[in-house]
């Protein structure tokens, strides 16, 4: 059982005093030393030594965030909502794992070198009923340091996931890519919600929330660049590590787009702020995207920021309670569809009339029919992997897509 400090403790005063003496200021927060100092965002050091379990709530409040001990008795960061007005955020990459035992009606009375293969049929089956997708072929090699690992693809067989099984305490693990978080069938958050808080051991052990501001209203790179250097970003009194890619000495001269990541790959929690236009390749596109990605190695990430992104979101750092106000600011995924297409198919037309243009001229008065040239030309229908988004029935994502 997940236990709040300063609520419901499980032990005495006095031995909250001493457990929060062994272990929160020796390893949990290294950044902070609330024994030493008021814990406030101000950090300044106190003469009087206040009493540690009267500091740590003050810290909670402070810096809203709670600390629990999760069921194996390790202190952690519990992510904290705060209502956000409407849907500024959604899910860009999700991975959950969960014990094997969760399918032990499938597997009861066969033998052991079995019940992998039984457990993969049956998270088979419940991908399908969650987000439309289905196990598909076997990797070469495992990840995430597990034994095997498969594809998960929709029913079009584009890849969205994987799925891992084998070693690692009996559990299994299932990442789901932002394609495949953006092709799940419509409503897979909710009914994702309900499976994870039946199933046995289940644990969000990665999130990525982002935001796109297609237009560059309101989210510009060198304003959150700014607002970084204004400490807008900062929780527990440090800055993050910020680094810094692409062409930010001169200003991007080639309009290639640049990124301001706040954390690194190992942190809990890590930001990134880029240019999503130009990077899918239109230059002159002002879309800013903000991605966060949250980690479970000391946070617990409740299931609830599954049906609730933005709830979560909007309190992730200071500064976006001052950014995400507005209305026009909601997300949309057929919006985020459509500007990426277009931008995708206008990038495509560029490559092709760069590299063929004059062939094609060519050809067009050589064959002297525009059919027979293409037919000459052309090979049968398929689709580059620049437009995969195209392979999916848009009515499984939400019933109104083709019609807006």
């Amino acid at each position: 059982m997940t236990t709040f400090y300063g609520e419901s403790l499980s032990f005495s005063t006095s031995e909250y005093t001493e457990f929060a003496n062994n272990f929160l200021k020796t390893g949990t927060l290294p950044t902070i030393n609330p024994w030493i100092c008021h814990a406030s965002n101000t950090w300044q050091n106190s003469d009087t030594q206040t009493p540690s379990n009267e500091v740590l709530k003050d810290w909670q409040k402070n810096n809203e965030v709670k600390l629990v001990v999760d069921d194996k008795g390790d202190v952690k960061i519990l992510l904290v909502s705060a209502p956000a007005e409407h849907e500024i955020a959604f899910i860009d990459w999700i991975s959950f794992s969960l014990k094997r035992y969760t399918f032990s009606d499938h597997y009861i009375g066969i033998p052991e070198e079995f019940i992998n293969d039984s457990c993969i049929e049956a998270m088979g089956e419940k991908l399908d009923q969650i987000f439309g997708f289905k196990i598909g072929k076997k990797r070469k090699n495992g990840k995430n340091f597990y034994e095997q690992c498969y594809e998960v693809i929709n029913h079009d067989d584009v890849v969205v996931g994987d799925l891992c099984i084998g070693g690692q305490n009996n559990t299994m693990l299932v990442m789901l890519s932002g394609q495949g978080c953006l092709m799940g069938d419509y409503g897979w958050q909710e009914k994702l919600y309900q499976f994870l808080k039946k199933s046995q051991g289940g644990k969000i052990t990665r999130l990525d929330l982002a935001h796109d501001d297609y237009e560059g209203t309101y989210l510009t790179i060198d304003d959150l660049n700014e607002r970084e250097t204004n400490k807008e970003f900062y929780y527990f009194g440090k800055p993050p590590r910020v680094t810094w890619y692409g062409d930010w000495k001169y200003g991007d001269r080639d309009k290639l787009g640049r990124t301001l990541q706040l954390g690194c790959r190992t942190s809990d929690k890590m930001l990134r702020a880029y240019e999503k236009g130009k990077q899918l390749g239109d230059k002159q596109s002002e879309w800013v995207r903000l991605e966060v990605e949250l980690k479970a190695k000391h946070t617990l990430i409740p299931f609830d920021a599954i049906i609730n992104p933005s709830d979560y979101f909007i309190n992730l750092y200071p500064c976006f309670k001052d950014l995400f106000q507005y209305d026009d600011q909601a997300q949309s995924k057929i919006e985020y569809v459509k500007k990426s297409l277009q931008i995708s198919i206008d990038k495509g037309i560029d490559i092709f009339r760069h590299q063929f243009g004059r062939w094609l001229g060519f050809f067009r008065q050589w064959f002297g029919d525009d059919e027979e040239c293409i037919n000459a030309l052309a090979h049968d229908f398929s689709v580059p992997k620049r437009f995969n988004m195209t392979k999916q029935d848009w009515t499984r994502v939400h019933p109104d897509f083709c019609s807006s």
